[in-house]
This record gives structure tokens, C-alpha cells and sequence, in this order.
């Protein structure tokens, strides 16, 4: 039930209609924010209601990059022209994610410009490329 509550604000939440076109780097450390902080160490206990929000759309946002990645790769196989990354085979916890990706926010402030998904793709395409 608080699942279904959960994902019921998450979709009431006008910053949720952005298409993907409009959220860039920018948008990601903003709405990432309380979730950077708990995984270095600093959580914010005092987030309001609207950074709690945020920060759940920010994970449901690199969750469906991430998905949309693999079912092309599945659909695509060998025959793909894109660049794809490879994952190890049991995966990688969300934290790891997320590091992976506020590192790479922090060591490209240069391109916060660039669309939320392709900042995405490009973190952890450099933590993990396909070998050979």
C-alpha cells in the first residue's frame, strides 16, 4: 500500500511531466541530491517532502534508463551498431549506481548541460565497457 502511495505522489509531481528532452545534468544533481548525500554518508533527515519526491523520481529515472538499455541490448544482440555497456553478470546494487553516477556529474560539470539519459548511459558506460 505505501508502495502504491509512494508511486501515486511520485506521478502527481508536476516535475514528473518533464519529458526526458528536459531534464539535464542540472536537473539530476538537484533532484538526485538527497540520495548523493545518503550514500556519501550525509543524509539529509530534514529533506522536505518535495526533495523526498525528487530524490524517488531520480531513482525511478536511472532505473528506466537502465531498463531501457538492456531490453534494446536483448532486442538489438550483436547485430547493434550502439554502444553498449556490460554490466557484470549479477549486476550492480543501486548504490554503486549512484556513485558511479555522481562521480562522473562531479568530474563533468562541463556537460550538465547534456540530457539526463545520455549522462546516464555515458557514467556507466565509462565504469563498465564491453571488452573485445
Amino acid at each position: 500500500m505505501r508502495l502504491l502511495l509512494l508511486a501515486f505522489f511520485v506521478l502527481a509531481s508536476p516535475s514528473c511531466f518533464a519529458s526526458t528532452a528536459q531534464m539535464d545534468g542540472n536537473d539530476m544533481l538537484s533532484k538526485c541530491k538527497p540520495l548523493f548525500d545518503d550514500i556519501m554518508g550525509t543524509p539529509n533527515t530534514s529533506a522536505t517532502f518535495s526533495e523526498k519526491l525528487d530524490s524517488t523520481y531520480c531513482a525511478g529515472y536511472i532505473a528506466g534508463v537502465l531498463d531501457v538499455e538492456a531490453a534494446w541490448r536483448r532486442v538489438e544482440g550483436e547485430s547493434s551498431k550502439a554502444t553498449h555497456y556490460c554490466l557484470p553478470a549479477d549486476g550492480i546494487p543501486n548504490e554503486q549506481v549512484l556513485r558511479i553516477l555522481k562521480k562522473w556529474l562531479d568530474k563533468n560539470p562541463e556537460k550538465l548541460h547534456l540530457r539526463a539519459d545520455f549522462i546516464v548511459h555515458a557514467a556507466i558506460l565509462e565504469a563498465f565497457p564491453c571488452k573485445g
